[in-house]
Protein backbone atom coordinates (compact mmCIF):
# COMPACT_ATOMS: atom_id res chain seq x y z
CA UNK A 1 0.00 0.00 0.00
CA UNK A 2 1.43 3.19 -1.16
CA UNK A 3 1.02 6.65 1.47
CA UNK A 4 0.25 10.05 -0.30
CA UNK A 5 2.83 12.72 0.44
CA UNK A 6 0.71 15.21 2.61
CA UNK A 7 0.34 18.91 0.17
CA UNK A 8 1.39 20.41 3.55
CA UNK A 9 4.41 18.62 4.39
CA UNK A 10 6.03 19.57 1.16
CA UNK A 11 5.00 22.96 1.75
CA UNK A 12 6.85 22.98 5.51
CA UNK A 13 10.04 20.86 3.30
CA UNK A 14 10.18 23.61 0.97
CA UNK A 15 10.16 26.72 3.61
CA UNK A 16 12.48 24.70 6.13
CA UNK A 17 15.04 24.67 2.90
CA UNK A 18 14.42 27.95 1.43
CA UNK A 19 15.41 29.35 5.22
CA UNK A 20 18.43 26.93 5.52
CA UNK A 21 19.64 28.78 2.06
CA UNK A 22 18.77 32.46 3.74
CA UNK A 23 20.58 31.44 7.00
CA UNK A 24 23.64 29.98 4.83
CA UNK A 25 23.35 33.04 2.98
CA UNK A 26 23.39 35.75 5.81
CA UNK A 27 26.11 33.82 7.07
CA UNK A 28 28.26 34.21 4.54
CA UNK A 29 30.29 37.24 5.43
CA UNK A 30 32.24 37.66 1.92
CA UNK A 31 30.00 37.97 -0.36
CA UNK A 32 30.73 39.68 -3.84
CA UNK A 33 30.68 43.47 -4.06
CA UNK A 34 31.16 43.66 -0.24
CA UNK A 35 32.98 46.03 1.45
CA UNK A 36 35.19 45.94 4.28
CA UNK A 37 37.06 49.63 5.48
CA UNK A 38 38.96 50.42 7.98
CA UNK A 39 43.14 50.53 9.08
CA UNK A 40 46.53 48.43 8.29
CA UNK A 41 49.31 49.20 10.60
CA UNK A 42 52.77 48.87 8.76
CA UNK A 43 55.89 48.65 10.74
CA UNK A 44 59.53 47.68 9.31
CA UNK A 45 61.48 48.86 6.10
CA UNK A 46 60.92 48.28 2.48
CA UNK A 47 64.43 47.78 -0.08
CA UNK A 48 66.34 49.58 3.36
CA UNK A 49 63.82 52.50 3.91
CA UNK A 50 62.85 52.49 7.56
CA UNK A 51 60.97 55.91 6.96
CA UNK A 52 57.31 54.00 5.61
CA UNK A 53 54.20 55.15 6.36
CA UNK A 54 52.66 53.88 9.76
CA UNK A 55 48.89 53.36 8.83
CA UNK A 56 46.75 52.96 5.94
CA UNK A 57 43.07 53.80 5.12
CA UNK A 58 41.91 50.38 3.74
CA UNK A 59 39.53 48.98 1.68
CA UNK A 60 38.40 45.67 0.85
CA UNK A 61 35.87 44.56 -1.76
CA UNK A 62 35.05 41.29 -2.95
CA UNK A 63 34.97 40.89 -6.71
CA UNK A 64 34.69 36.71 -6.98
CA UNK A 65 33.38 33.78 -4.71
CA UNK A 66 32.95 29.98 -5.58
CA UNK A 67 32.37 28.13 -2.53
CA UNK A 68 35.42 28.90 0.07
CA UNK A 69 37.33 30.69 -2.60
CA UNK A 70 37.59 34.29 -3.27
CA UNK A 71 39.01 36.88 -4.92
CA UNK A 72 39.66 40.68 -3.96
CA UNK A 73 41.04 43.92 -4.36
CA UNK A 74 42.65 45.29 -1.33
CA UNK A 75 42.98 49.22 -1.49
CA UNK A 76 45.74 50.96 0.09
CA UNK A 77 46.20 54.68 0.48
CA UNK A 78 48.02 57.37 2.93
CA UNK A 79 47.44 61.03 1.85
CA UNK A 80 48.11 61.54 -1.63
CA UNK A 81 49.42 58.20 -2.27
CA UNK A 82 47.59 55.10 -3.24
CA UNK A 83 47.99 51.21 -4.39
CA UNK A 84 45.30 48.96 -4.61
CA UNK A 85 46.30 45.45 -5.18
CA UNK A 86 44.27 41.64 -6.58
CA UNK A 87 44.46 39.10 -4.19
CA UNK A 88 43.22 35.61 -3.55
CA UNK A 89 42.51 33.43 -1.20
CA UNK A 90 40.17 31.05 0.99
CA UNK A 91 37.54 31.44 3.89
CA UNK A 92 36.50 28.87 6.36
CA UNK A 93 34.10 28.51 9.36
CA UNK A 94 35.84 29.06 12.48
CA UNK A 95 35.01 28.60 15.97
CA UNK A 96 32.04 30.08 17.86
CA UNK A 97 30.39 31.61 14.16
CA UNK A 98 33.22 33.01 13.80
CA UNK A 99 35.49 32.65 9.84
CA UNK A 100 39.41 32.15 9.05
CA UNK A 101 40.39 34.31 6.32
CA UNK A 102 43.64 33.50 4.58
CA UNK A 103 44.73 35.50 1.64
CA UNK A 104 47.62 36.88 -0.71
CA UNK A 105 48.08 39.81 -3.03
CA UNK A 106 48.70 38.27 -6.49
CA UNK A 107 49.53 41.54 -8.45
CA UNK A 108 49.51 45.46 -8.34
CA UNK A 109 45.86 46.44 -9.81
CA UNK A 110 46.82 50.16 -10.10
CA UNK A 111 49.46 53.22 -7.84
CA UNK A 112 50.66 56.08 -8.31
CA UNK A 113 54.37 57.01 -8.87
CA UNK A 114 54.96 57.75 -5.03
CA UNK A 115 54.02 54.57 -3.50
CA UNK A 116 56.09 51.64 -3.33
CA UNK A 117 54.18 48.52 -4.16
CA UNK A 118 54.83 44.70 -2.99
CA UNK A 119 52.63 41.92 -4.30
CA UNK A 120 52.90 38.70 -2.70
CA UNK A 121 51.80 40.03 0.60
CA UNK A 122 50.31 37.00 2.63
CA UNK A 123 47.42 38.37 5.05
CA UNK A 124 45.72 36.15 7.95
CA UNK A 125 42.39 37.05 9.93
CA UNK A 126 39.12 36.34 11.76
CA UNK A 127 35.55 37.56 10.74
CA UNK A 128 33.46 37.86 13.91
CA UNK A 129 29.90 39.66 12.98
CA UNK A 130 31.06 42.50 11.03
CA UNK A 131 35.05 43.11 12.19
CA UNK A 132 37.72 41.21 9.76
CA UNK A 133 40.80 41.61 12.21
CA UNK A 134 44.38 40.08 11.51
CA UNK A 135 48.15 40.30 10.70
CA UNK A 136 50.17 40.33 7.98
CA UNK A 137 53.79 39.96 7.34
CA UNK A 138 56.19 39.99 4.41
CA UNK A 139 60.47 38.94 4.35
CA UNK A 140 62.16 39.19 1.52
CA UNK A 141 65.87 39.53 2.25
CA UNK A 142 67.46 39.52 -1.19
CA UNK A 143 65.29 42.87 -1.55
CA UNK A 144 66.37 44.08 1.61
CA UNK A 145 62.13 44.25 3.02
CA UNK A 146 61.27 43.32 6.60
CA UNK A 147 57.60 44.44 6.98
CA UNK A 148 54.29 43.28 8.70
CA UNK A 149 51.44 44.79 10.78
CA UNK A 150 47.62 44.64 11.40
CA UNK A 151 44.54 44.95 9.99
CA UNK A 152 41.07 45.59 11.41
CA UNK A 153 38.25 46.45 8.65
CA UNK A 154 34.54 46.57 9.51
CA UNK A 155 31.48 45.36 6.85
CA UNK A 156 29.91 48.32 5.31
Amino acid sequence: MKRAISPIFVVFFLFLCTAAGQEKKDADPLTVDSQWKGKLTQKGKIGGMKDIPPEFETVLVVTKRMDNDFECELREKVGESFVTYLCKGKVAPGDKGSFKVDFKSTAVKSANETFVSVPQVPYTGTISGKTLKGTWKLSAPKDDTEIEGEFNFEKQ
